[in-house]
């Protein structure tokens, strides 16, 4: 996971060496030119910065960097705040319907969430207190996008996320109950999952009009 993280990085580096941000650069290969016009129609290749809420989301209360290609296909590297501590990962989504305001949306991601050291749990005045184990994961899920202003997207999904050990909340002091181990076990990693996010369009140029 590290090497891909540095190589997205490492991308995201060669974006703003190689002024892809300038509309004005009509001979760089992250512009499409028409043909007949000699004028930018879009942009193949976008950068956004998106600001995510979700619960069981890889970065749930945070932020991802996206490079959207073609307006089709997006890969993204963020991080977050969740339940099940501090997130990072990567993932990618495909929206199939280009040439429309609303497509659906298909994603997967690959991410790590380091866990809860300590949990006080308590149900019906019974207390205890629990740890949530670090793990990996992998996400999938299906939502919609739907695009505002300038190349700006609201997006929303809903998913199942498959941990690689999902061992369960572990007991360190006080009742052992059911209930609370069942209420410990909502915040370790995987199971269901709903994210909404926002990307805003850091790249510059024109856009493809929607029909």
């Amino acid at each position: 996971m590290n090497h891909i993280i540095r190589t997205l990085l490492f991308i995201f580096a060669i974006l703003f060496s190689t002024s892809v941000f300038s509309a004005d650069k009509l001979n760089s290969p992250f512009f499409k030119i028409d043909s007949i016009s000699n004028k930018i129609v879009y942009q193949p290749l976008q950068v956004k910065l998106g600001f995510n809420l979700g619960w069981e989301f890889p970065y749930s209360i945070g932020m991802e960097c996206s490079f959207l290609f073609s307006e089709l296909v997006d890969a993204n590297i963020g991080c977050g705040i969740g339940m099940s501590g501090f997130k990072v990962g990567v993932g990618a989504r495909i929206y199939p319907i280009r040439k429309k305001k609303t497509s659906p949306m298909i994603g997967a991601y690959f991410y790590h969430a380091s866990g809860l050291g300590t949990l006080n749990v308590n149900v019906n005045e019974d207390a205890g207190t629990y740890s949530i184990p670090s793990d990996n994961a992998v996400l999938v899920n299906a939502g919609f996008r739907t695009r505002f202003k300038k190349g700006h997207y609201l997006i929303a999904g809903i998913g199942y996320s498959i941990p690689y050990k999902g061992e369960r909340a572990q007991y360190q002091s006080g009742s052992e109950s059911s209930s609370l181990q069942s209420f410990a076990d909502a915040f370790r990693v995987g199971g269901f999952s709903i994210n909404v996010g926002i990307l805003i369009k850091l790249t510059k140029g024109y856009y493809r009009t929607f029909e």
